[in-house]
Formats: C-alpha cells, structure tokens, sequence
C-alpha cells in the first residue's frame, strides 16, 4: 500500500504535468508578464517624457533648429528647408515633404515637385476652426488675431 502511495505522490510531484513542472511554466509566464509590463511602463515614460520636456513626441516629430536659432517641430516624412529666405521662423519656415534636404542649390527643383507648408508665428492669436465642406468630417485649423 505505501509503494503505491509513493509512486502516485512522486507522479504528482514530479510528472509531465506535476506540481513541480506546473510551478516551472507558471514561474516562466510571470517572468515574462513583468518583462513586458516594464516594457510599457518604459513606453509610457518616453512619451511622457517627450510632452513634457519638448511639447510634442519625439515619434511624430524631430526638432530641427532654424537660422534664427527657433526649434521647429517638424512632422515625420518632412524636412525644414534650409534655402536662405526659408530658414527663419521670423520670416516663415518653410517645410518640404519627403526627407531629401532642401537647399539653395535644390529649392526651386523643390518648390514644383514637392508639397510644401510654411511655419508662420502669429502673436496674441487663438486657434479657430471650420469643417472641411468637401468631406464634412475634417476640420481646417487657422489661427486669428485676438
């Protein structure tokens, strides 16, 4: 009677599916849960970190410096012309799509085969908008002298 009761508490313990291999896979899983929760914590933290220390995400945008010494967000996929006339945000940035430098030797090849949108500083001004009338669902963004 006892060796049939020691081979069935060492089949519990120690088989495929015993105690032991259970507290393994279990032991495994809530590793991999506390990797993956920090990973996200981590995430969080860079972009929080991203809003508070430069006013947008560093994934969305990159800082890029005008000639007037200004930061300039410019979006992902975009790059900040550096044509004199259109390097200042005092003068208004210009800002060419696609990520191939703009430069005096460049710039009028840029102006017509590439989009284009000028940063222009507007003091004492509040945000208006208005619904797009083609599509009805998006908003155009302008800013008005207060």
């Amino acid at each position: 009677m006892l060796l049939i009761l020691a081979s069935v508490s060492i089949t519990v313990v120690f088989g495929d599916n015993g105690i032991l291999q259970l507290a393994k896979e279990a032991g495994e899983k809530t590793n991999e849960a506390v990797k993956s929760d920090l990973q996200d914590i981590q995430n969080i933290e860079d972009t929080i970190g991203d809003i508070v220390n430069n006013g947008w995400s560093i994934s969305k945008v990159t800082a890029v410096t005008s000639a007037d010494g200004k930061t300039v967000p410019v979006p992902k996929g975009f790059v900040g012309s550096k044509a004199d006339g259109e390097n200042t945000v005092s003068g208004g940035f210009v800002i060419y799509e696609g990520t191939e430098s703009v430069t005096d030797n460049n710039v009028d090849k840029a102006k017509t085969d590439r989009n284009q949108f000028v940063w222009v500083p507007v003091k004492d001004a509040e945000l208006e908008y208005e619904q797009d009338k083609e599509t009805w669902n998006k908003y155009m963004y302008h800013a008005r002298r207060i």
